[in-house]
Order: C-alpha cells, then sequence, then structure tokens
C-alpha cells in the first residue's frame, strides 16, 4: 500500500470554519495533537485530527471561512474606500505596512488574547527587526488589533483614519451659509473676475440688516474673510467657477471631455503655422556676444507638421509677426534643407522634412488673414483653413511645440524669466545668456535636428518624430517641389502698368529685353502681375499671362547698390529719411548714401534705447536669415559655435564680417536735423506707389 502524507495544520485563534456544512470556530489543540472546534450554534466541541480534516478537505467537507466583521457591519463600504487610500498614497500604505508588522507578530504568536504582558516581548522584537526608532505602546497595539478584529482581519482595516481628522460640525447655520451663498453669486461669480473680497464686503452688509431685526443674543456671527476663502473652496467646483466668471465656453474648453483629433494619416497632409517670441536669450549684434550691443528678444516662425509632429520649416528674426516671416517660414519648410550639411557640419543629424503639404491651418492673425497669403498658398496648391478665434486648441500641436522649446531655452544658464521670484539670484541675463542671431540659428537647428527630433514619444509608442516622419515618406513618398515656382509664389504680389523705361517700384527701375517684347506683344495686357521678394531687391519677377510663366527681369545697373542685398524694410526706411529731410539728401540719388548713415547710426546705437528700439534697429542692420542660406550657401562653413541647449554658455566665436566703424554720426544726425523717428515711412504711406 502506499505511503499517505498528512500534513500539520495550523490555525489562527477563534478561526471560522465549515464542518459537513456547519459553522464552528477553533479553540485550541487537544493534548493528543487534535484540533478542537466549537460549534456557533450549540457551543458543543469536536476533535478531528490532521489526517481526518485533510481527508474532509480533500472530499470538499471542511473549508476555512473568512473573518467576519464582528462589530461593525456597516464597515465593509469604509474598507474599500481604505484600500483605495491605501493603495494611491505612498505614505498611507508604509504606516499601514509598520501597523501590520506589529499586528501580524501577535497572530503568529498563536495566543488569542492580547494583554499588554503579552505584547511588550512582541513589540520589541519587532521593532529590534524593522528599526522602528520609535515603536509603540502595548495600549497603542492593542487598539490596532482591536481594529483588525472588528474589521475581518483584513489588512486595509489597519489603515490611519486620517482622512478623519479634525472638526467636521458646522461652525455656521443654515440663515449664514445662505447669506454666504448669497454674496459670493451676487459679487463673486459674476464676469471681470471680481476678487473675494467683493463678496465679504456684500456679506457684512446682508449681515448687518439682518442685525437690525434681531435682538442682542441673536445677532448672526459674520464669518471672516479667510474662512470664507475656505468656504469658497468646499461649495464651489472649478467648472462652475469658471463659467459664471468667464464663461461657458472657456469652461468647456478647460474642463469638458474630449475625444481624440482627427488623425493625419501621412506626413505633408496638414501643417500648422504659428509665431512665438523666445524670451529667454538676449541676441545681440557682431561676430560674437557684446552686451554693449544687446538687440533684444527674437521672434521665431515655425510649421509643423500634424501627423508626425515634426518641425517642417523655421524662420528667426526681429520682424515679429508678418507676412514676411510667414513666407520665409513657408520657403525653408518646402525646399530641401541641404545648407545644414554646409552651414552646420557640427549637426550629427540632418534635416529631411520638405514638400508641398495639402492644408495650411495658422490662426486668424492679420498676415495669414492677408489676401496674399491664401493666394501664394492657392498658387502651390495649398488649402488654408484658419482656426476659430480664441481656440488655440484647434492647432495644439505646435502650441505643444512651443511648450517644449520655451523650457528648453530656460534651462540655459542666465535665461531671463517674466516671473521676478524666478530671475532672483541669478546672473544679470544681459551678461550670461547673450547670442547673436547667427548662434540662435545654430542653436534650434542642433536642436530640432538632434534632440526633439529623434526623441521617443509615448504617443508614439517609443518611436520619434523623425521615425514617423521617414516611415511615412517610404510609404506615401513626396513629390519635390519646383523652387522657382515656390519662390516666386511665397513673394508680395504687385500691379504695375509698364513704360519704355521698364516697371517702377518704390522708385527703383526694372526692365529687360523680355519684359519690353512682354509689353509690346499681341493682346498684352495693361498692368502686369509682379513678384517682389522682401529680402532682396535685386529683382522682380514679371507674370507672362500668355505663357503662364515668370521672367526675372533685374534693377537698373545704376541703382543696384541700392537694391542688392537690401531688405524691403531697409529701403523703405532710407527712402523715408531721405524725404522727410530734404535739405541733408538731394533725393532718390542720395538713398544709397542714407542707407549707409542708417546701418551706422544703428551700429552705434546698438544696446541703447528700449528693447522697441533695439528691434526696430535690427531690422535695418540684420539680413535675413535662414532661407538667404538655404538657396546660396557660403563656400566656407562656418567654425563650431556655442551649444547653449546641449553644453552650457561657453562662448565661441561665430565667423563673420565685423561691423564698420560708426562716424560722429549723432553729431551730423544733430546738426541736420536727423532723428530716428524720420527713419520711418510716414503716416499711411504703405511704401507702395
Amino acid at each position: 500500500m502506499a505511503r499517505r502524507f498528512t500534513p500539520k495544520l495550523i490555525f489562527l485563534p477563534a478561526q471560522p470554519v465549515e464542518i459537513r456544512g456547519r459553522r464552528y470556530r477553533y479553540v485550541r489543540r487537544a493534548p493528543d495533537g487534535g484540533a478542537v472546534f466549537e460549534d456557533e450554534q450549540t457551543q458543543e466541541q469536536i476533535r478531528h485530527s490532521d489526517a481526518e480534516l485533510a481527508q474532509l478537505l480533500e472530499t470538499k467537507q471542511f473549508d476555512v471561512l473568512p473573518w467576519p466583521v464582528v462589530k461593525a457591519p456597516d464597515m465593509a463600504e469604509e474598507l474599500a474606500a481604505m484600500r483605495d487610500r491605501v493603495a494611491n498614497d505612498e505614505g498611507l500604505h508604509a504606516e499601514t505596512i509598520r501597523w501590520w508588522r506589529y499586528v501580524r507578530a501577535w497572530v503568529k504568536s498563536g495566543n488569542a488574547s492580547y494583554t499588554k504582558d503579552i505584547l511588550k516581548p512582541l513589540i520589541e522584537r519587532v521593532a529590534n527587526d524593522i528599526g522602528d526608532p520609535e515603536p509603540p505602546g502595548p495600549s497603542t497595539v492593542q487598539k490596532w488589533i482591536k481594529r483588525f478584529r472588528e474589521g475581518g482581519r483584513t489588512f486595509e482595516a489597519l489603515a490611519p483614519m486620517i482622512h478623519r481628522r479634525g472638526n467636521r460640525a458646522a461652525r455656521f447655520d443654515s440663515e449664514v451659509m445662505d447669506l454666504v451663498d448669497r454674496a459670493i453669486d451676487e459679487s463673486y461669480l459674476q464676469p471681470g473676475e471680481p476678487p473675494l473680497t467683493f463678496a465679504h464686503n456684500k456679506l457684512l452688509v446682508l449681515a448687518a440688516d439682518r442685525n437690525d431685526s434681531l435682538p442682542e443674543g441673536m445677532k448672526i456671527k459674520v464669518p471672516s474673510a479667510r474662512t470664507l476663502y475656505r468656504m469658497r473652496d468646499r461649495r464651489i467646483d472649478a467648472y462652475t467657477l469658471v463659467a459664471t466668471r468667464r464663461g461657458k465656453e472657456e469652461a468647456d474648453a478647460l474642463f469638458q471631455p474630449v475625444g481624440s483629433a482627427p488623425g493625419v494619416d501621412a506626413i505633408n497632409r496638414i501643417w500648422e503655422i504659428d509665431h512665438t517670441e523666445v524670451t529667454s536669450f538676449l541676441v545681440c549684434y557682431g561676430p560674437e556676444p557684446d552686451p554693449d550691443r544687446i538687440i533684444g528678444h527674437p521672434w521665431i516662425t515655425v510649421a509643423l507638421d500634424r501627423h508626425s509632429t515634426m518641425p517642417v520649416g523655421l524662420y528667426v528674426g526681429f520682424e515679429g509677426p508678418s507676412l514676411f516671416t510667414a513666407f520665409e517660414c513657408l520657403r525653408n519648410a518646402i525646399l530641401p534643407k541641404g545648407y545644414m550639411r554646409e552651414n552646420y557640419p557640427q549637426i550629427q543629424n540632418d534635416w529631411p522634412c520638405f514638400g508641398v503639404p495639402g492644408c495650411a491651418v495658422p490662426d486668424n492673425a492679420a498676415e495669414f488673414r492677408s489676401p496674399q497669403f491664401p493666394t501664394a498658398c492657392a498658387t502651390l496648391g495649398i488649402d488654408v483653413q484658419h482656426t476659430p478665434v480664441g481656440k488655440a486648441r484647434f492647432k495644439g500641436k505646435i502650441e505643444r511645440f512651443f511648450g517644449t522649446l520655451q523650457p528648453q531655452c530656460r534651462s540655459v544658464t542666465g535665461a531671463r524669466f517674466a516671473d521676478y521670484y524666478r530671475r532672483v539670484r541669478r546672473p544679470t541675463p544681459e551678461t550670461a545668456s547673450l547670442v547673436t542671431l547667427e548662434q540662435l540659428e545654430y542653436l534650434l537647428h542642433r536642436w530640432i535636428a538632434d534632440v526633439y527630433a529623434v526623441s521617443p514619444r509615448r504617443r508614439f509608442e517609443g518611436r520619434s518624430a523623425r521615425d514617423m516622419w521617414e516611415n511615412s515618406a517610404r510609404i506615401h513618398a513626396i513629390a519635390p517641389p519646383s523652387r522657382e515656382r515656390v519662390l516666386t509664389s511665397l513673394s508680395l504680389t504687385e500691379f504695375r502698368v509698364p513704360r519704355k523705361d521698364g516697371i517702377t517700384f518704390l522708385g527703383l527701375r526694372y526692365n529687360s529685353t523680355e519684359l519690353a517684347n512682354l509689353r509690346i506683344a499681341p493682346k498684352a495686357p495693361p498692368e502686369f502681375r509682379i513678384k517682389i521678394d522682401p529680402g532682396d531687391l535685386a529683382a522682380i519677377q514679371v507674370h507672362d499671362d500668355a505663357n503662364d510663366r515668370h521672367i526675372r527681369v533685374e534693377v537698373d545697373p545704376e541703382q543696384r547698390d541700392v537694391a542688392v542685398g537690401k531688405t524691403l524694410h531697409q529701403y523703405k526706411v532710407a527712402r523715408a529719411l531721405v524725404r522727410n529731410n530734404p535739405l541733408r539728401y538731394a533725393g532718390q540719388e542720395d538713398i544709397a548714401r542714407a542707407m549707409v548713415e542708417i546701418t551706422e547710426y544703428g551700429l552705434k546705437r546698438q544696446g541703447k534705447g528700449t528693447q522697441k528700439e533695439r528691434r526696430a534697429l535690427a531690422k535695418l542692420t540684420q539680413q535675413p536669415g535662414g532661407r538667404r542660406r538655404q538657396v546660396d550657401a557660403p563656400d566656407t562653413p562656418p567654425l563650431p559655435i556655442v551649444d547653449v541647449l546641449l553644453e552650457g554658455m561657453e562662448k565661441v566665436a561665430v565667423p563673420g564680417a565685423a561691423p564698420p566703424q560708426a562716424d560722429d554720426i549723432e553729431l551730423i544726425a544733430r546738426r541736420h536735423g536727423f532723428k530716428t523717428d524720420t527713419m520711418r515711412p510716414r503716416d499711411g504711406d504703405d511704401g507702395l506707389e
């Protein structure tokens, strides 16, 4: 016969069990080793050996029952709530574990009672084992054991009832609370966001009116302002607060649950475009950062692909939000960025984004509402969908991108902060966070290519934005854009009537043989549509309606020194200066001299005046970046420069032309009435003739 093993069974004190359908409670061990159980109804005792219990357990006639809740039948809901609190609060969980270790030592001791004499050695042993510097007393452990037994011997029953602490009795009667609610409704939950002090003043008035009709012993006690603040936090939910003070629409945008935005299945389907001001850097003029040549904060314009969240285009400058910056950003986004390998050899990764999008999503700024923006986009086959007014969440991808970029800039040593208390004890920004415009362009290009684009994203299950772009590009492919068509379409549009000497724009003459042939061709239009590049006035593009093409017309050779390499803004300012100072300048032929003097004056005034004046001067002395290098990359790439976002604030010189030495231009300006105000066009003059 096969040998049969009989295990030794162990039971907790007063452990409830079920034997052959009847409920018993464990009492003790008999002298012969058997287990003694007591019937819960008749109190009769029975004895079973471990072998008998094992056989009953195999035949399903013996079962160990859970501990019932003895004195608190309504404690089930409380235990369920405590289970959630313990699971979500690390501190509460740790304290519950500590209590459980003392109670578990008593349970394992096998003692049915828990007197102080029994608990003292248990407490000392547990305190030594867990290294408890302040072990509890026997009375405290007795309370824990009592809670453990009454809570059905569950772990959650030992959780500290921290949530029950404090006085929960009402300090004010219902009449006072009615006055509080009325004061808050009439003086606080109102449009315009009035402060809560208005409600407290209203409460004082209401209480005074009510106390006039009450005897001395029954007058209403008015809550203090601090108490009213606590009442507000307990009685008003966040949605009601925002809805009554700012409107239901804003409350819905902040608190109502929303679903996922419509998905985009491929790259270059939808681009989001917007501007932001980089307030963490101070940009200065010159080949190296110089506190005496501070300009101010630059603006960046970014286009971002919605499918991959990959930034596809960038423009950095001081022009601020304008049609020019929007066009420059789109040029950079649509055309391949091969200039990075030549200009920035230190950047490890390239920027693979290019192509023409199917739709552009801007906000309702003036430059995007200008008729020229949708017209230029339509020429390239781009649909424009403006977001609803005041609802930035409709282009949330680029808003989130700016939210990622700005903290990266603020992590730089010496970065500027709007909050005074975050700037205290920090290095002075004028001496710690200075970069040139060329350095900032390099930093942004490197951060996009080497950091942002290759960082794993949780929403992409660990893949990066670059991975999403490349995977989609392999499947859907990208149609190569026409460089000439892009450069022509993203330019300002004007209409001019040609004459024998060509086309005149802002006093600049453009003429060629092809233009003369267009003017005398059969069915020639009375006026021609021309395209002006705001970044360079050396030539214009004239549209040939008969052949549906653009021809390039160079500026008159006598005016090349005025137009070549000059921006439209610089030329308009110089022209206004000549027009407003007839005693100093002879006329149109003195625009070149005015440009030189403006540049010298701007260089001398760098770092002086208000930030608005510095930025205005920067537009006169800085050439547009990004696209200028994208079209015509220099033969010699720049030397390595500072990498603020990745390596700290080491200052490395950036190669470039040194600013010209300025003469005593201020003395000349005072003598001839040359003021900075005259550098601006006159009111109502948009510079177009």
